[in-house]
């Protein structure tokens, strides 16, 4: 019971700046700022976290999510008001992916034992 506390405990640790993040987008009016913003996000995890594979995920995320994100909303199933991405999807949506993607990362390696 003890270990799965603390393997809830370090993801939602892990899940916190997402969170964040997530929660700014009403707040912000401009997808640049917020885009520039959740970048700076990212280059604060890169800093705690350098390990090499961390700056992978983040561009794996990062180019694999617009394309997909681009795939999907170009079928018309979903959409967005702010179009500023390839005049189809907000700016900041590629770069709350690729953080995603690094705490999806460190969540696994928590549930697999690894860190």
């Amino acid at each position: 019971m003890k270990k799965t506390l603390s393997i809830v405990s370090r993801i939602a640790l892990y899940s916190l700046p997402l969170f964040l993040m997530i929660a700014l987008i009403p707040l912000s009016h401009n997808d640049y700022i917020l885009a520039g913003v959740y970048f700076l996000f990212a280059c604060i995890y890169l800093m705690v976290k350098p390990e090499k594979i961390n700056a992978l995920v983040y561009f794996v995320g990062l180019t694999a999510m617009t394309l997909f994100e681009s795939i999907f909303l170009l079928t018309g199933v979903e959409t967005f008001t702010s179009k500023t991405l390839f005049n189809i999807m907000p700016l900041w949506l590629p770069f709350l992916w690729a953080y995603g993607f690094l705490v999806i990362k460190d969540s696994l390696l928590v549930l697999l034992n690894r860190k």
